[in-house]
C-alpha cells in the first residue's frame, strides 16, 4: 500500500493521515480554496523527497507540492484529492560566498533575509509574507515583491537549482545538466512553472550589499500626475521600491495599526531609495511641490512602510476577500479601481501593488486587487484584460485562473512540451496552470 511505503520513507510522524492534522494543509491562505488529501507527506531530506516522488510515480499517484501555503489561486492545495508533499522541512541555509546563498525549498524568505544580513549582504526579493513564504513556492510563482523595480522577480535571483523530477530522479545542479539530458534547459523555465515541471529541492540565490544611505517617502499624487511621477522616480539610479495605494487603503491600515494616516489623496506612492550618498536630495527634486512625508533613516522609514505592509491583514479583518493578482500598464492605473467597482457593485474594492518596467521596458504594475463582499471574478478578469493587462502577475495561475491561462501567458505550448518530456504521467500538480 502506498501510504505504508511512504511511512517507511519519512516516518509515521511525517505522513499525516488524521483529518485534524491534515486540515491546515487543505485550505489556502485566503480561505477560499479547500481540498482534501489522503495524506500530507513531509520529507526531511532530498533523498526522502526523491524516494517519495519515485513511489508516487510508480503508483500513478498525483501530487501537489506545498511550501508556506501562502498561495492565492488554489495552486498548492489538493483540490482534486491529490497527495500533498510539504517541503517545509527542507529548510537548510548556507551562505556560499558574499554573492551567493543556498537555500532549501522550505526555507522562508525571512530566514533567507536574516542569513544574508548576517553575512553583511541582502536578498533582493521582499514581500510582506516573508515569515511564511518559502523559496520553493516563490520560485514556482516567480514572485516579484516590493523591490521588483530594482532587482526584478525571483527568476532574476536564481543562479542555480537542485530539483527532483516526477519519477524521483534528483538533479543537484540544473546549470550542470548536459545537452543530452532530458532536463537540459529547465533552469530557464523553472521560475513561474508553478510546480508542474519538477519539485525544487534547493536553490542557489544571488545576494549583494545594499548602499548605506536610505530615504523613504510617502507622496500624495493627483491622478493626473501619477504616470509622470512614477516615470521620474523609476529613472532615479537609487530607486529600490515604488509602491502604490490610495486613501482608502492608507486609512484602513492606519486604523488597524493605531496610527493616523500621514497623507490622503487619489494615489499615495511609497518610494524607497538607497545609495552611497544621501538619496533624499535627488528624491526631493522628483517630489517637488507634491505633499510628502520623507524619512532619512531605517527606523523612520519602517514606520512609513507599516502603512503598506499591514494592508493584507487589515483587509482580511473585514472578511474573506476575493484576491486578484493582476498586472496593468501604467496608463490604465487610474481606470482600474472605478472599472472594478463597476464590475463589483456589491463589494468594497482595495488596490495596492508595485510599479516598475518589465524586462521589455514596458511600464507596468503588479497590483493586488482585493474585493470584500460580492463580486463576479470573471467580470474583474474582463476588466483587467480590457485594460490591456494580465490576470496573473505574481501569484500564478493555479487552478483558479487556468481557464484563462492562454490569455495570461504566451509560453504554455513550450511549457507543455517540457512537462510531457519530464513528467509524461502528469503526476505533478496536474490541475494547475494548463487549461483542461
Amino acid at each position: 500500500m502506498l501510504i505504508n511505503d511512504l511511512i517507511a520513507v519519512v516516518g509515521l510522524d511525517h505522513c499525516l493521515t488524521d483529518p485534524d492534522l491534515r486540515a491546515g494543509y487543505e485550505v489556502d491562505w485566503t480561505g477560499r480554496y479547500r481540498g482534501q488529501t489522503p495524506a500530507v507527506v513531509r520529507p526531511g531530506s532530498v533523498e526522502e523527497l526523491s524516494a517519495v516522488l519515485a513511489l508516487c510515480h510508480a503508483a500513478h499517484q498525483p501530487v501537489v507540492v506545498q511550501g508556506g501555503n501562502t498561495g492565492m489561486v488554489g495552486g498548492s492545495v489538493p483540490l482534486a484529492k491529490e497527495l500533498l508533499i510539504s517541503v517545509a522541512r527542507l529548510g537548510n541555509l548556507q551562505v556560499v560566498s558574499p554573492t551567493k546563498l543556498r537555500a532549501g525549498a522550505g526555507a522562508t524568505l525571512a530566514r533567507v533575509q536574516d542569513a544574508a544580513l548576517a553575512a553583511g549582504a541582502s536578498f533582493g526579493v521582499d514581500t510582506a509574507a516573508r515569515d511564511s513564504a518559502t523559496i520553493g513556492g516563490m520560485i514556482a510563482t516567480n514572485a516579484g515583491g516590493m523591490n521588483v523595480v530594482r532587482f526584478g522577480p525571483m527568476g532574476d535571483q536564481l543562479l542555480d537549482a537542485g530539483v527532483v523530477l516526477a519519477d524521483g530522479e534528483y538533479i543537484p545542479s540544473l546549470r550542470d545538466t548536459r545537452p543530452d539530458h532530458r532536463a537540459f534547459g529547465l533552469i530557464d523555465h523553472l521560475a513561474g512553472s508553478e510546480g508542474v515541471l519538477a519539485v525544487v529541492a534547493h536553490a542557489t540565490l544571488a545576494i549583494g550589499t545594499d548602499p548605506p544611505q536610505v530615504a523613504v517617502a510617502m507622496i500624495e499624487v493627483p491622478a493626473g500626475r501619477l504616470q509622470r511621477l512614477i516615470q521620474a522616480v523609476e529613472e532615479l539610479p537609487s530607486v529600490y521600491a515604488i509602491e502604490l495605494f490610495g486613501a482608502r487603503e492608507v486609512e484602513l491600515t492606519a486604523a488597524a495599526i493605531g496610527r493616523t494616516a500621514p497623507l490622503t489623496g487619489d494615489w499615495l506612492v511609497l518610494v524607497e531609495c538607497r545609495s552611497a550618498e544621501d538619496p533624499a536630495v535627488s528624491l526631493g527634486q522628483v517630489v517637488g511641490e507634491l505633499p510628502a512625508v520623507v524619512a532619512t533613516n531605517q527606523t523612520a522609514g519602517g514606520e512609513l512602510w507599516l502603512f503598506r505592509e499591514a494592508l493584507t491583514e487589515a483587509v482580511s479583518r473585514l472578511g474573506v476577500p476575493h484576491k486578484f493578482d493582476v498586472r496593468v500598464p501604467h496608463d490604465a492605473l487610474n481606470q482600474l479601481r472605478p472599472r472594478v467597482e463597476a464590475a463589483a457593485p456589491g463589494g468594497t474594492v482595495f488596490v495596492w501593488g508595485h510599479a516598475f518596467s518589465n524586462r521589455y521596458g514596458h511600464p507596468t504594475a503588479n497590483l493586488h486587487v482585493n474585493v470584500v463582499g460580492r463580486v463576479d471574478d470573471e467580470g474583474v478578469f474582463d476588466v483587467v484584460e480590457d485594460l490591456g493587462g494580465s490576470i496573473a502577475a505574481e501569484h500564478g495561475i493555479g487552478t483558479a485562473k487556468r481557464h484563462r491561462a492562454t490569455r495570461a501567458r504566451g509560453d504554455l505550448v513550450e511549457l507543455r512540451e517540457i512537462k510531457d518530456r519530464l513528467d509524461p504521467a502528469g503526476i505533478l500538480n496536474p490541475n494547475v496552470l494548463f487549461p483542461v
